[in-house]
C-alpha cells in the first residue's frame, strides 16, 4: 500500500494507531537526542577553549536558523512530502553529528567543526519540526487530535529531562566526543521508525511563490477569528512566562539552595510540563474554554505563591504545579488550534505560531530578566504570574472560542 492510499483509522484507541506509535517515538527519540546535543556541545567546547563566549556563539549558531528559518520550514512542508522531510532531517543530523566523536577520535580540533556544524544542525531540527507538526494532523482523528499533540508534547518534554543527565553521565565516563555518537544514533533509530510510517499525501496549493506561500499561512493565524484569539493567548503567555526558569535560578541561589536543590526544583518543572500535556487535551472536551482560561490564570496564581517561598519541598511542589497548568494551557490551546487549519496550510499556521511565540518569548525575556535586576528573583516570579492570571481574566469575555471536536 503507498502512503497515499493510508486512511485515518476510524476507530479504536490512540495507543492502537500504528502511525501514531511512529510518530510518537519518532519525534520522542529525536528530542532525546536533540537534548543530549545540547548538553555535551556546551561540554566539548569548555573542555576545549574554557571559554563562555565560545559556547554562547555555538548555542547561538544552532538558535537562529531555527527561528529564522521556521516560517519557511513550515512552506516547505506543506509543499513536499512530510514524510520524507522528516527522514531527511534526521539522516541529516546524525551524519553532521557523526562527525564530532570522528574528529575526537583522529585527534582534529573539535570547536571548528561545532562552528561548521551549528547552522545545518538547526536549520535541520527546524525541518524536522515543521514535518512532524504538518503530519500530525493526518494521522489522527479530529477529536483524537488534542490527545495526540499533547502526548507527543509529554515525550518531547520527557525526553528534554533525560536527554542532559544522560549526556552529563556519559560525558564523565566516555567523553564528550563519544557521547555525540551515542547522540548520532539515537537520530538512526527515530529514522528507522519513521521508516515504517506511512503519512497521506496532503492537497497542493496554486501560490507560484514562496513569499505569497508565506503570507498566506500568517494571514490565516491572524485573521480567522478563532484562531486569532488563540494564537493572541499564546503570546502573551509566551511573555508572561519566559523569565520564569531564570527568576526561579536566581531566587533559589540568592536564599542559598544548592544546585542540586535547583536542579531537582527544575526537574520537577519537567515532570509537570509532561503530566500537563499528556492530560490537559484529555480534559477539555466539552470545557475548552474553561480548563484552557482556568489552565492559564490557575499558573498565574501559583506563581504568585511561588515568589514567596524560600525552602526546597515547598518550590518543589509549586513549580510542579505551576508547570503541569501552564502546559495544559498550551495542550488545549493546540487541541483547539488544530481541527481548525486547513490539512494544506498546516506547516505554515503551525510554524507561524513557533515563530511569534519565540519572539514572544524573547521579548519576555528581556523584560523578565531586567525586572531581575532592578528588584530580584521573587519579584519577576510574582510579576509573571500576575499578568498570567490577568490574561486569563481578560479573555474571559473574548470570542469565538471554539470546542474540541467530540
Amino acid at each position: 500500500m503507498k502512503e497515499d492510499d493510508l486512511p485515518v483509522p476510524s476507530d479504536g484507541n490512540i495507543w492502537q494507531n500504528r502511525s501514531f506509535l511512529l510518530l510518537f517515538a519518532g519525534e520522542g527519540i529525536s528530542a532525546l537526542g536533540d537534548a543530549v546535543t545540547m548538553t555535551a556541545i556546551p561540554l566539548m567546547v569548555i573542555q576545549e577553549t574554557g571559554s563562555g563566549t565560545q559556547v554562547g556563539i555555538v548555542a547561538l549558531l544552532q538558535f537562529i536558523p531555527q527561528v529564522a528559518f521556521c516560517l519557511l520550514a513550515g512552506a516547505l512542508a506543506d509543499r513536499w512530502n512530510r514524510h520524507r522531510m522528516m527522514l531527511a532531517s534526521n539522516v541529516g543530523r546524525a551524519l553532521l553529528t557523526m562527525l564530532v566523536p570522528l574528529a575526537s577520535i583522529l585527534g582534529r580540533p573539535v570547536v571548528p567543526l561545532l562552528y561548521l556544524i551549528a547552522v545545518p544542525l538547526g536549520l535541520l531540527g527546524a525541518m524536522f519540526a515543521a514535518g512532524y507538526q504538518a503530519a500530525l494532523p493526518s494521522l489522527v482523528r479530529k477529536e483524537q487530535l488534542g490527545t495526540a499533540a499533547g502526548y507527543v508534547n509529554a515525550s518531547v518534554t520527557l525526553g528534554y529531562i533525560m536527554g542532559p543527565a544522560i549526556a552529563g553521565a556519559l560525558a564523565h565516563t566516555l567523553g564528550a566526543g563519544t557521547t555525540m555518537a551515542i547522540d548520532a544514533a539515537t537520530f538512526l533509530v527515530s529514522v528507522t521508525l519513521l521508516t515504517f510510517l506511512r503519512v497521506p499525501a496532503h492537497p497542493g496549493h496554486s501560490k507560484p511563490g514562496i513569499i505569497g506561500d508565506l503570507w498566506e499561512g500568517v494571514a490565516f493565524t491572524f485573521r480567522q477569528p478563532s484562531m486569532r484569539v488563540l494564537t493572541s493567548l499564546v503570546l502573551l503567555e509566551s511573555v508572561a512566562s519566559a523569565p520564569l526558569v531564570t527568576a526561579i535560578t536566581v531566587h533559589v541561589v540568592r536564599h542559598g539552595m544548592s544546585s542540586a536543590v535547583l536542579g531537582t526544583i527544575l526537574s520537577a518543572g519537567g515532570l509537570g510540563a509532561a503530566s500537563g500535556y499528556a492530560l490537559g487535551g484529555k480534559l477539555a472536551h466539552g470545557r475548552a474554554k474553561a480548563v484552557l482560561l482556568g489552565s492559564l490564570a490557575g499558573a498565574g496564581i501559583v506563581n504568585l505563591f511561588i515568589g514567596h517561598f524560600t525552602s526546597p519541598l515547598p518550590l518543589i511542589a509549586g513549580v510542579f504545579l505551576s508547570s503541569a497548568l501552564n502546559a495544559s494551557f498550551l495542550s488545549v490551546n493546540l487541541a483547539l488550534r488544530l481541527p481548525l487549519i486547513p490539512d494544506e496550510l498546516q506547516g505554515r499556521a503551525g510554524s507561524t505560531m513557533q515563530t511569534f511565540a519565540m519572539a514572544a518569548m524573547g521579548i519576555g525575556t528581556l523584560v523578565g530578566g531586567a525586572l531581575i535586576d532592578w528588584t530580584s528573583g521573587a519579584s519577576a516570579i510574582r510579576a509573571s504570574g500576575a499578568a498570567c492570571l490577568l490574561v486569563g481574566c481578560v479573555f474571559v469575555r473574548a470570542k469565538p472560542y471554539p470546542e474540541v471536536p467530540a
